[in-house]
């Protein structure tokens, strides 16, 4: 329990940087702290984030340079250790608002999961939930 709370404020820094780069469309941004097995790519106008788990193939739309809604905030609402695969889950939820500046429904949360590759904390996987 100690350790989860030492590391809490880096692994919610390391949240924040992928917020950012994911709300910016800032690929340079999240290739920083994503794990070499989720590829980022952009087509179309469109960033997203590709990755393999469990033998199945994941791919999120990250970001859309058309989309008129606005990242307003985040907010994390849960963290934890996942001791069968060592990796720390940090559940977050995204506010957005749309052209009119009101909140978009549903909300949208966003789940990062961290472990520590070579020395440095970087996300090896994620979803989106709503």
């Amino acid at each position: 329990m100690k350790k989860q709370q030492e590391l809490f404020p880096i692994l919610s820094n390391k949240a924040l940087d992928f917020a950012r780069g994911q709300t910016q469309g800032d690929i340079e941004k999240l290739n920083k702290v994503v794990s070499n097995n989720i590829i980022i790519i952009e087509k179309d106008n469109e960033i997203y984030g590709k990755y393999e788990s469990y033998g199945e193939k994941i791919k999120y739309m990250l970001f859309n340079k058309n989309s008129k809604i606005k990242y307003k905030d985040m907010l994390i609402q849960g963290y934890r250790y996942n001791e069968e695969n060592n990796t720390y889950l940090m559940h977050i939820r995204e506010f957005y608002v749309d052209e009119n500046n009101n909140p978009v429904s549903p909300p949208t949360f966003l789940n990062l999961y961290f472990s520590k590759i070579e020395g440095v904390w970087k996300v090896v996987k994620f979803n989106f939930d709503v």
